[in-house]
């Protein structure tokens, strides 16, 4: 199964309580394997798989309080 990882940028991070949100926010999506959230660099590195939709995600986190989109890479 052929496995990608997303960075996200994510703002409303302020504690961790809201870090513990986030990640369960993310969590709950179909085909996502893990995530990790940092408070420190305000960002999330997402694991998915195969049947997982970003727009998904990104309105997860949404209805947890946070805003969030795709990080810029290099």
């Amino acid at each position: 199964m052929q496995r990608r990882t997303l960075h996200l940028e994510i703002v409303g991070l302020s504690d961790h309580e809201s870090v513990q949100r986030a990640t369960e926010a993310i969590r709950n999506n179909t085909g996502v394997e893990s995530a990790r959230v940092s408070l420190e660099n305000r960002s999330a590195t997402v694991d998915v798989v195969r049947g997982y939709t970003l727009e998904h995600i990104l309105e997860s986190l949404e209805s947890a309080g946070f805003m969030a989109r795709p990080a810029d890479e290099d």
